[in-house]
């Protein structure tokens, strides 16, 4: 399906948007159609994306930092705990 389509402006994008404001789930919603529209597209790779999804999370998790949940820093960007430290509290 391309963005372009007449299956993905007429049928897919305006189903997508009922669901996205009539469910309260959002999230779950945008994640089933993204899995939907790449598996009308390539179906083999569908598996692959599911693979990455807690990947990409668990790292966005320690990138985003300590609000998000995450670490203060990452021990291989630096030579040393205290420049670490440093580099956070400063």
């Amino acid at each position: 399906m391309v963005f372009s389509s007449v299956t993905f402006l007429f049928y897919f994008l305006p189903l997508f948007f009922l669901f996205y404001y009539l469910l309260p789930c959002r999230n779950v919603t945008i994640l089933t159609a993204s899995l939907l529209f790449y598996a009308w597209g390539e179906a083999r790779y569908v598996p692959l994306l599911i693979a990455y999804i807690p990947i990409n999370w668990t790292f966005g998790l320690l990138i985003g930092g300590p609000d998000a949940g995450g670490v203060d820093c990452w021990p291989a960007e630096s030579q040393s705990t205290s420049e670490c430290c440093w580099a956070t509290n400063t």
